[in-house]
C-alpha cells in the first residue's frame, strides 16, 4: 500500500499543473506535499494551501473568477481529502487488528 505521502503526490503528478514532461513529474511535486500535509485536515485549509502553492511557489496565474480555476483546484482538493481519510481508515482498521490480537494472545500479565 502506497503511503499517504505517495498518494498527495501521484495526485498532484496527474494534476500536473506546471505542465512538466511526464518522465520529471515524481520530482517535481514531491516538494510540495509535506506542505500539503500540513493543511489536510482541514478542506478550507487545504484550499488556501493549494492556491498559495499554485500562485506563490510555482508562480501560477489563479483567478478566483474563474470557474476553471477554482473547479480544478475543488477537485484536487477533494482527492487528497478522500486520500487523507482512506489513510485514516487503515491506520484504525490496522490498530483495531493489532488490539483484537493482543487480546486473543496469552499475555502472562493476565494469566
Amino acid at each position: 500500500m502506497k503511503t499517504l505521502f505517495e498518494n498527495i503526490n501521484q495526485i498532484l503528478i496527474e494534476w500536473n499543473p506546471i505542465g512538466v514532461d511526464e518522465a520529471i513529474t515524481i520530482d517535481e511535486y514531491c516538494g510540495y506535499v509535506p506542505e500539503i500535509l500540513e493543511a489536510v485536515k482541514d478542506e478550507k485549509l487545504l484550499t488556501n494551501r493549494l492556491i498559495n502553492i499554485l500562485t506563490n511557489k510555482m508562480e501560477l496565474d489563479y483567478d478566483p473568477s474563474n470557474e476553471l480555476h477554482v473547479k480544478e483546484v475543488q477537485q484536487v482538493c477533494k482527492k487528497i481529502m478522500q486520500s487523507y481519510d482512506k489513510y485514516k481508515k487503515c491506520l484504525l482498521a490496522d490498530k483495531t487488528r493489532k488490539i483484537t490480537r493482543w487480546r486473543g494472545s496469552a499475555n502472562p500479565l493476565f494469566l
